[in-house]
């Protein structure tokens, strides 16, 4: 393994990518370690444009080229960082990807935009899953998943699986089906799907979905729970909704989360229909808590469907704008 110092701009990259008391478990010791050079596992580098899988990977000027080949370099465990350089192409899947690799790490070297960032991951053929999460403790910083290229066969964008937990995402863009055969008809398209069993999972300041392509399937949702998906947060989110449907339920949450005392907490997020308006925006859940904190709703026309006390808002329910007080739904 290469035990060189960090250059300073990685150090920032990684810091700014670590929150604090979160990943690693030694949150501002480890973020402060890293500004001062401290050494961490292995950097390797990717370039979907200028790369080549002859090089070695080890430097900006000597990035690979594909995201499979890149992977198989890292060694699961030892906090190893994948930068990906963004560029004016993205790296486009031609089989299902996962990621199993646990206290592994995936950060974009592009603008921190939150929307449309160059640092992409997509997909030149049709499969189920585009990309699949099967590792724990893991950091993605600044990705942006585009799913939906026109084939029905394509089904869901990013999913974590049972066993993917204590990850944390910051900054990635989770777009919304690109494509009006993906986004259309009856097609049950999943952006994001929390498998039944995975936890604690944090999503800070991303963006999910899109407002280029119509929705016009009410069976289509940016988030999907699938239960046990206690302590997922997601803090300082959009959520941008382009349906024509006003059945459709972006955040899907009809699910066990984990027992009457597991709680998903959505805390200063902004949920933009930018077309139609639908009737709700989070599902109820049969078991558990889902706690909306300061955050809106804009042209949407309620939170959740009943007045089940399993929504708690921090706001009134009709008012679509935030304020104080919990008003349970």
């Amino acid at each position: 393994m290469n035990n060189s110092y960090l250059s300073a701009e990685e150090a920032q990259a990684i810091s700014n990518a670590m929150p604090v008391n979160q990943v690693f478990g030694v949150g501002e010791k480890l973020k402060n370690a890293l500004a001062g050079g401290a050494q961490l596992g292995q950097k390797w580098y990717l370039d979907a444009v200028n790369g080549n899988d002859d090089y070695d990977g080890l430097s900006p000027e000597t990035a690979f080229k594909t995201l499979p080949y890149a992977y198989a370099k890292l060694t699961a465990n030892k906090n190893e960082i994948l930068f990906v350089i963004g560029g004016a192409s993205a790296l486009n899947l031609a089989v299902a990807f996962t990621w199993g690799k646990s206290y592994t790490h995936l950060v974009g070297l592009a603008g921190d935009t939150a929307f449309g960032g160059r640092a992409r991951i997509g997909h030149s053929a049709n499969f189920t899953t585009m990309f699949t999460i099967d590792a724990s403790g893991c950091v993605f910083k600044n990705i942006h998943w585009q799913f939906g290229r026109g084939s029905t066969t394509n089904v869901n964008g990013v999913v974590l699986t049972a066993t993917a937990h204590y990850n944390y995402f910051e900054g990635c863009h989770f777009d919304g089906a690109l494509h009006v055969t993906e986004s259309g008809g009856s097609q049950a398209w999943r952006m994001l799907v929390l498998t039944n069993g995975v936890r604690s999972t944090t999503f800070r300041g991303c963006t999910f979905g899109d407002w280029t392509v119509v929705w016009a399937s009410a069976a289509g949702t940016l988030v999907e729970f699938g239960g046990l998906n206690a302590g997922t947060h997601f803090i300082g989110c959009k959520f941008i909704i382009n349906t024509s449907s006003t059945s459709m339920i972006p955040v899907k949450a009809d699910v066990d989360l984990g027992g009457d005392y597991a709680y998903v907490t959505f805390e200063a997020c902004n949920f933009i229909s930018v077309n139609a308006s639908p009737a709700v925006v989070v599902g109820v859940p049969s078991a558990g808590k889902i706690i909306i904190d300061g955050s809106t709703l804009f042209n949407c026309d309620a939170w959740s469907a009943s007045a089940s006390g399993k929504v708690l808002v921090s706001s009134p329910v009709g008012s679509k704008v935030g304020g104080f007080g919990v008003t349970p739904t």
